[in-house]
């Protein structure tokens, strides 16, 4: 008796709270977005800005078009490296803490833009 109400007040709680939460946390991450954005434009100079986000825009589709296992990691560190070789071949040399950054944020928006759209 006790096991079947409790059963349908967490169920009717949890179907109530779920929503908000969910609601909460992508505000959160849309918020940690920008502050990461800004971030990251401060470290640079626009033309840097600009390279790096050429080199970051190439690494994050190569990664989705090769196929990879879709484990995050995998392709996070497929793509990292795929930038660091694509700013290198330009002469450039940014600091893989940036780089790691400007991917995070990029698959971020990328991901944040398509659950807008749909």
């Amino acid at each position: 008796m006790w096991q079947e109400f409790l059963s349908g007040f967490i169920e009717i709680f949890l179907k109530a709270v779920l929503p908000v939460l969910a609601t909460a946390l992508a505000s959160l991450v849309a918020a940690l977005i920008t502050k990461g954005i800004n971030w990251l434009k401060s470290k640079l100079d626009l033309q840097m800005q600009f390279i790096l986000n050429e080199a970051v825009k190439s690494a994050v589709l190569a990664a989705e078009q090769v196929h990879l296992v879709d484990a995050a990691i995998i392709k996070k560190d497929y793509a990292l490296d795929y930038a660091t070789r694509w700013l290198a071949a330009r002469g450039y040399k940014i600091d893989l803490g940036l780089i790691g950054d400007a991917i995070e944020a990029a698959v971020l928006e990328q991901f944040n833009k398509d659950r807008a759209a749909g």
